[in-house]
C-alpha cells in the first residue's frame, strides 16, 4: 500500500469511527430521554425526581459538548488535510 492509499484508508477509517461514536452518543441521548420520562411517571418524590432530572441534564450537556468538540476537531483535521492535499496529477 503506497502513501496515498494509506492516507485514504486512514481517513475512511477515521470517518467510520466518528460515525460509530456519533451513533453511540445519539443513542445514549435517546436512552436518557427515556429514563427522564420514566422518572416523571415514577413514585419518587418531587425532590428526588428533580435531582435525577438535574443529573440527566448534566449528562446530556456533556454529551452535546463532546459532540461539538468532535465536530470542531474533524473540521480542523479536514482543514489540515486540505492544505496538505496532493493534486491527483502528482499522484501518478
Amino acid at each position: 500500500m503506497d502513501k496515498v492509499d494509506k492516507s485514504i484508508y486512514i481517513d475512511l477509517r477515521a470517518k467510520e469511527l466518528e460515525n460509530m461514536l456519533l451513533y453511540r452518543y445519539l443513542r445514549l441521548l435517546e436512552e436518557l430521554k427515556i429514563l427522564e420520562s420514566s422518572i416523571d411517571s415514577s413514585d419518587l418524590s418531587d425532590e428526588d425526581k428533580n435531582k435525577l432530572k438535574g443529573l440527566i441534564e448534566i449528562l446530556e450537556e456533556r454529551i452535546l459538548t463532546e459532540l461539538m468538540n468532535a465536530r470542531d476537531e474533524r473540521e480542523r483535521v479536514d482543514e489540515i488535510l486540505s492544505r496538505s492535499h496532493i493534486p491527483i496529477e502528482e499522484i501518478e
